[in-house]
């Protein structure tokens, strides 16, 4: 099988030998997201062997090649979506790109459920599921740069100025980022939220300033009611344009490490 049973470790480490670590503190709510139904319970018990990669603390570490014999090809890009949700934007991005490796990461059980389904409704064999947080998954689980492009589709905002650390798009989480990257990747951050657009150009300046990022302007989009054309509608999304809200979408890109001159006097 392409999975290897089931894994629901949350993998929760946010506690190192010094104590409390402001940098692995959850950018998620904790409180379970919907009702785990009879039919959620059947579709992770059935379903998850084929489409689901483990992730606990003890499976093996995510690699490039490791996702290469999980997919049973090679040479394909790799998106992860971040926090998928019910995994609509992550469905039809692979519905849309048949020759692109599609990782959903979520943490709530029946998003995770109801993203199993609708993969197998569409036999899509470019998609896969591993259930852990962000965080977790990039600085303990993978090996490696594995990632073409990382998706994070309308994250909790965090809206409460006491509550901003907790928003998953940190200093932390980009450096994870430029680690488990290949170079030329790209990232994309869509939100409702005009604020913690703000957040992440205020966190990108100093990155793109240090020749880390390059920020792509002509895929950005302010204040957009538009369907996307590279996925679908999230969850939130859908919720925030029923609102008459409109979305907003920063996208960068990876710049490869400056290549190191030999010094002749060295």
């Amino acid at each position: 099988g392409r999975g290897r049973g089931r894994d629901w470790s949350d993998g929760d480490r946010r506690w190192n030998d010094g104590g409390f670590d402001p940098d692995r503190v959850k950018s998620y709510r904790t409180k379970p997201q919907g009702v785990l139904t009879p039919s959620h319970r059947r579709a992770l018990r059935e379903l998850w062997p084929d489409y689901g990669i483990p992730a606990g603390y003890r499976d093996d570490r995510i690699s490039r090649e490791s996702l290469e014999a999980n997919f049973g090809r090679s040479g394909r890009r790799v998106v992860l979506d971040v926090g998928c949700g019910l995994g609509n934007a992550t469905v039809t991005g692979a519905s849309l790109h048949p020759d692109v490796n599609f990782i959903g990461v979520e943490v709530h059980k029946p998003g995770i459920a109801m993203l199993l389904k609708a993969v197998a409704a569409d036999s899509l064999e470019n998609v896969r599921v591993v259930r852990s947080d962000a965080i977790t998954l990039l600085e303990d689980r993978v090996e490696g740069r594995v990632a073409d492009e990382v998706w994070v589709l309308f994250p909790d905002p965090w809206s409460d100025p006491r509550m901003a650390e907790r928003r998953l798009v940190r200093p932390f989480f980009i450096r994870l980022l430029e680690k488990h990257m290949r170079p030329l990747g790209i990232l994309r951050v869509a939100s409702d939220c005009p604020e913690y657009i703000d957040h992440v150009e205020g966190l990108m300046v100093e990155r793109i300033r240090r020749g880390k990022w390059a920020p792509v302007p002509d895929e950005s989009k302010n204040d957009s009611m538009d369907e996307p054309t590279y996925r679908g509608f999230t969850q939130y999304e859908q919720r925030a344009l029923a609102e008459g809200k409109g979305t907003w979408e920063r996208v960068y890109q990876l710049l490869p490490a400056p290549r190191a001159v030999d010094d002749p006097f060295s």
